[in-house]
This record gives C-alpha cells, structure tokens and sequence, in this order.
C-alpha cells in the first residue's frame, strides 16, 4: 500500500523534532514492501490544500491533544478518498472522541508498530475486520458503538526494525537544533535509546503507559549504534542526545553509550534524577568520568518545591536532602561545568500557595549553586487516566475534538489558566529572571580533538532591566524570608505590563526622561554643527 504518515502542526513556536515514532513506523511498513512517505507539518509551509494526501490508500496522523486542529482540517479535507488512521498521544488519552466525529476512521491506542501492521493486513485482505475489531490497540465505530480495545505496547523495543533517519525528507533540517546552554544551533542527532519510565509520578503521561503496560524498555547499544553511525559520519555530528527519561536507570546502556561517545568525540546531554547520586551509582567520580566523556548537561526536575506535595501528591519519591546531596556532589566534583536543566509544575490539584513559594526559593536556591537553566515552572497539564486527574474537580470528560480545542491554550494547558495573570508570573517572568544567572558553555576543542568545553563569563540571557526592576520585591522576600501578604504573582505582571507599556507613572516619567535625555542630545548636535558651519 501506498502510505502517508503525518506528523500534525504543533503550536506556534514548535521546536521542529525529529518524528522518533513515526520513523519507527515507517521502517517498520517499509520492511513489509509499503511504500511510505513521511510528511512533517512542523518543519513545512502548510499548504492551500491537502489533495496530495488523498492520492495515498493510507494517511496515519500522529497527533497530540494541542496539533487535533490541525489534525482536524487534514481530515476533513481529504474526506473518504483515503483511509485514515489516528495514533499519537490523544489518541491514547480518548480515543472516543477522535470516533465520535471521524465513525469511519481508525484509531491506535498505545504503541503502533504491531497495530498498524495488523490494518495493513486487514485492508490487502489477509485477516478479516472482525479479526482486527478484536485486536490490542485497535479502536473503532462498529453498528453505530465504539469498539475500545486495550492500548498496545510492545514487551521489547530492540526486536523492531532498525530505523532510517534517512526517511526524514531533508534530514539536515532536524539536525540544526537550538541549544541553550551553548545559546546557538549546533548540529545535532536526538537518539531514541528508550520508550516509557521506570516511575510513576502522578501527573506525567508516562504514568498512563506504565499503567497499560508501557513499562521501561531499552534498546541494545549495538542497535543505537547501527542506527546512528553513518548519519553521525556523512553530517560529521558533534553532538548527540540519548532520548530517554531517565537515561541513567540502565548501566549496561550508558556504558556502551559511554563508549560509543568517546569513539566519535561527540558532546551529549541526557536526563537524569537528583537521587541517583549515591553510592554505587552516581559519585563525584562518576561526574567527572561524565564530564570526561563529552557530557556537558543533565536534565533533574524537582517538579514541587515543597517536599511534602512533591511526595504525596506528585509520587516524586525525591527529598530535599537527596537534592542537596547531588548539588554538592556536583560542586565538589565539576563545579558549574556540568551545567543543568531543571523544572516544577504548578497549580496541579492540592497545590498550595507555600509550594509556590517554595518553588521560588528551590529555583533561586539551585541558581545560586548550580549552573542551571529553567524550563518553567510550567502550569499543569491535565492528562485524562493519571493519578492525579482523578481528584480534578469539574473535570473535562471528553468524548469530543471540539471540546478540546476550546478548552486548551497553545501548549495544552487550560485556557482559562493559561491566561492569568500568575500563570505569566510563574511561567514566564520567574524563569527569565533566574536564568540570568547561567553562564553559556562554550566549546573550546578543535575538530577531531576530544571534546572539550568551559563555561564564559558571559550570561547566556540578559535580564530585561524593566523585569530586574520589577522583581525587586521577590529578591527582597528571599533576603529576608518574609512572604506576608504574598500576592505578588497577581500584582507584578500587572504592574510589568504597564512599565513595558510605558502606561504607569514611572513609565511615564521614564518616557519623559528618554525625551528630554533625547532633545537634549539633539540640540547638542545642533550646537556642535552650528559652530563648525561658522568656522
């Protein structure tokens, strides 16, 4: 079958990211004589119309609850003259929905390397609907109800096919990745090395896999390398990310991974946690064996500032002490070379507001020691099947596209949320503000030297002096520990905004003084120009 695979538009600002699943499927259609093409909406203009998709037997869209837009509009513009299949995260969260306005597609719930196979089977007529109806993974209308079978995953991911970066049209694009700490794009390869998490925190996606089977699973050093080898050869990569969750919960992996590294001198970042530093598993000589090795950054969420929410609500399992514990091992060991990322989650069900200041103190706490770079705190995403869903009052209950795509912001939060005034507080100036303060990597080895780097002087990101100014009050309440009255997150955006705006009275007297600072330069000028005309 003649077949397209279809990663859906993102929001605006979508990082382009190599598609890992999609190519997984296509390596996986191709090995049983399908011709696939794969078409990336993230990385492409979008065009006037979708009839080239039509002319596919088959179109799978990959899509997340934030892309059902745009999956939409592909849909309903290719109608019934091709089949199509639905996989993706939403997929998995609610199927129903999608089986509520497309009755005539097809729906792959979990993983959809074997499902697909077994539709492709079905539409050449070499298994029947009825046994398809009944397969793992596969979601359908039937007699007017839906048919929701449980989600598929697989026991083992090195048993698949070997990827083809190759399948990727224009791969050098996906290459050409943004880095934050060396603040410039680098070529780059991301890696899948693993599906799923060995833990079961209350508000991550990967709770809902491990419940339906997705557990932790590996792919052998020797398949990452077959994999890899020649893109990393013909692009001459200098760097390379394991794309894992938890990247060191496997020491056979990272030795091999270790390594392969060391043999191309290749740069890495990969993530890790806090409470892998112990005896036995992460020490002082293990970080600078890391480092040694081309390792310049490791990715530990604290998730909640308060150890008590971030326990017994976020199922972290992860203490202060066990976090102050790495931050000194990290000193002790690689000083602010091993640079870090690191991010929280607020205003989940049960959050407080002395989690929220916690959190202010944890960011400025591990900016002070550690050279680290915040993505967020970002604002909670509900996932439908988490723990941590189940408590949510008025909860969304799904069943329909429609809701979803008024209810969600850009980045799958809730709109309503989203917008508020500490939502821009939290997500937006608190990180800006704090990440002032890491210093930007910079690479200071030559082409095929052992990679080596050291860190500048240089702030990676300038703090606008209206924030600085603004955030004032929350460097005096961490000197002082004093958060009485604590409504800053409501008043200061209010107040950023008019600075920005030049709408308050000290905007106001500012714009005045860049007037007079102005008129006065002008006459200067004049002045200078007036004497040299006489002379």
């Amino acid at each position: 079958m003649k077949i397209a695979l279809v990663n859906c538009k993102g929001p605006q600002g979508t990082m382009i990211s190599i598609p890992q699943g999609i190519l997984q499927l296509s390596a996986e259609a191709k090995a049983r004589n399908h011709q696939v093409d794969i078409v990336d909406y993230n990385y492409i203009e979008l065009p006037v119309s979708y009839d080239s998709l039509a002319k596919y037997d088959l179109v799978g869209l990959s899509t997340m609850s934030t892309q059902l837009p745009h999956a939409q509009e592909i849909a309903d513009s290719i109608g019934n003259r091709a089949k199509i299949v639905w996989g993706g995260i939403h997929a998995l969260l609610d199927p129903q929905s999608i089986l509520s306005q497309y009755p005539d597609h097809l729906v792959v719930s979990g993983e959809g390397e074997v499902p697909l196979i077994d539709i492709l089977d079905t539409y050449e007529n070499r298994q029947s609907m009825e046994w398809l109806l009944a397969r793992p993974g596969i979601c359908a209308m039937q007699d007017g109800k839906p048919v929701i079978n449980i989600p598929y995953y697989l026991p083992s991911i090195d048993d698949l096919e070997d990827i083809n970066f190759y399948d990727l049209p224009n791969l050098e694009a996906y290459l050409d990745v943004y880095d934050a700490w060396f603040a410039k794009t680098i070529k780059m390869l991301l890696v899948l090395v693993a599906r799923g998490c060995p833990y079961n925190c209350s508000f991550c996606i990967n709770s809902v896999h491990r419940k339906h089977g997705g557990k932790y699973r590996v792919k052998s050093i020797e398949k990452i390398r077959r994999e890899s080898i020649k893109v990393i050869e013909e692009f001459n990569i200098p760097f390379i990310q394991p794309r894992d969750e938890l990247f060191f919960s496997n020491k056979k992996l990272v030795a091999g991974w270790l390594e392969f590294v060391r043999e191309y001198n290749l740069l890495w970042p990969a993530n890790c946690r806090f409470d892998f530093f112990r005896e036995g598993h992460i020490t002082a000589d293990y970080i600078e064996n890391l480092v040694e090795s081309g390792c310049y950054s490791l990715g530990m969420s604290v998730e909640s500032g308060n150890e008590q929410v971030r326990n017994s609500l976020l199922n972290k399992e992860l203490s202060d002490s066990q976090i102050d514990h790495a931050i000194d091992v990290l000193e002790k060991s690689a000083g602010r070379k091993m640079t870090l990322g690191s991010s929280f989650v607020l205003y989940f069900p049960g959050d407080t507001r002395q989690n929220r200041i916690d959190t202010i103190k944890w960011m400025d706490r591990l900016s002070q020691r550690t050279n680290v770079i915040f993505s967020g705190p970002q604002i909670y995403r509900s996932y439908p099947g988490t723990d941590l869903y189940k408590t949510e009052v008025n909860v969304f209950q799904g069943g329909d596209i429609s809701g979803y795509v008024e209810m969600l912001s850009y980045d799958g939060t809730e709109k309503s949320l989203a917008s508020s005034p500490e939502a821009y507080f939290y997500s937006n100036m608190l990180p800006v503000y704090f990440n002032y303060r890491f210093r930007k990597v910079i690479l200071t080895s030559g082409e095929n030297e052992p990679p080596t780097w050291e860190v500048s002087d240089e702030a990676n990101t300038i703090c606008p002096p209206d924030l600085y100014w603004v955030m004032g009050i929350i460097r005096l309440r961490l000197k002082l520990n004093f958060w009485f009255l604590f409504i800053d997150p409501k008043v200061l955006p209010w107040i950023h905004q008019l600075i920005i705006e030049d709408k308050s009275i000290i905007g106001q007297l500012r714009k005045l003084g860049r007037q007079l600072k102005s008129t006065l330069f002008n006459r200067i000028t004049h002045s200078r120009n007036a004497l040299v005309a006489d002379r």
